[in-house]
């Protein structure tokens, strides 16, 4: 890390100040991240669902994967990245972007994630093929159909920039499901994909407005056991994704910091907590008490801007 300007430099100097702050952070060795939320990823998904001859050439498996963890990071979620087969349990909430590839044992291991208590959210697109890449037996989603409580008729893909519109259709307690966009009548725009969702056990949430799929559902959750699965049939960005997890959220349990800027990074180690403010101004976080360190004198409430700032709780 020597620069070529060699000691006499603010590099060198800024290198030599985070290794001081490495040695004060000793304390954290060992201390753990928690997560209730877990993003599902799987590379033979990924691999499979990027061959060629697929029914749009936008379907690309980071795309959905990169849209779902900014939503969450943005509302200051922590999240695990766990593979489909894996033990679930320990997680409120599991989000499966782009799970278009997904093995008979996989399904079945979130069936039972759902029914013992677990909230599930897929996206389009999912639960197609076995690992052979062949497409699973009967409707689509065939491996996640139960799970989801619905089958799809047919799938209609979207035109370059296309977009279709879904209304705003409000939940059984009357709350709208996306609130806050700036669409007409409170409609949201979808892109990428659409679908004809034919519920099967599943209610349906919100609804398609325009395109080749009005009318039906673009949004449904499913009861099933103790738990509940979201399917969303349309690729939702931003401010209306973030409302409809936050829903998700809310329901399942999930803790997390409000009111704070979404430039902010909040990760909860153990005894501390790591706050990063990515933004131009400094941020005050209310709830936080404890010692900065490594400085070790009482944290004061406040991220400068561009700093770093860890927090041992006492």
């Amino acid at each position: 890390m020597l620069p070529h300007a060699g000691t006499d430099s603010e590099l060198w100097r800024d290198v030599v100040r985070l290794g001081a702050d490495l040695r004060g952070l000793a304390g954290v060795r060992g201390e753990e991240v928690r997560a209730e939320v877990a993003l599902l990823w799987d590379w033979e998904a990924y691999w499979a669902l990027e061959l060629e001859w697929r029914p749009s050439v936008d379907l690309a498996f980071r795309e959905r994967i990169e849209a779902y963890y900014e939503a969450l990071w943005r509302d200051h979620v922590t999240v695990d990245f766990a593979h489909p087969s894996a033990d679930l349990s320990g997680y409120r909430v599991v989000v499966a972007p782009s799970s278009y590839l997904l093995t008979e044992a996989a399904a079945k291991n979130l069936h039972r994630y759902v029914e013992t208590g677990g909230h599930l959210v897929v996206s389009y697109f999912s639960g197609i093929v076995d690992e052979h890449d062949v497409i699973h037996p009967g409707p689509y989603p065939g491996a996640l159909r139960d799970v989801l409580g619905l089958w799809v008729e047919e799938f209609h893909p979207l035109p370059e920039s296309g977009t279709v519109l879904l209304d705003g259709t409000a939940l059984p307690d009357g709350t709208a499901l996306m609130d806050g966009t700036a669409l007409p009548d409170g409609a949201v725009a979808g892109r990428i994909w659409s679908e004809r969702v034919r519920p099967a056990g599943a209610t349906p949430v919100h609804a398609f407005a325009t395109g080749p799929d009005a009318g039906h559902p673009a949004v449904t959750r499913h009861d099933l056991g103790a738990g509940e699965a979201w399917y969303v049939a349309t690729a939702l960005d931003g401010a209306p994704l973030r409302a409809l997890l936050g829903r998700v959220l809310d329901g399942a349990g999930v803790t997390r910091p409000r009111g704070l800027p979404d430039t902010l990074e909040v990760v909860r180690r153990g005894a501390y907590t790591f706050l990063i403010n990515h933004g131009d101004a400094p941020v005050t976080v209310p709830g936080v008490a404890g010692t900065a360190v490594p400085e070790g004198v009482p944290f004061d409430g406040t991220v400068p801007a561009g700093a770093v700032t860890v927090v041992r709780h006492h």
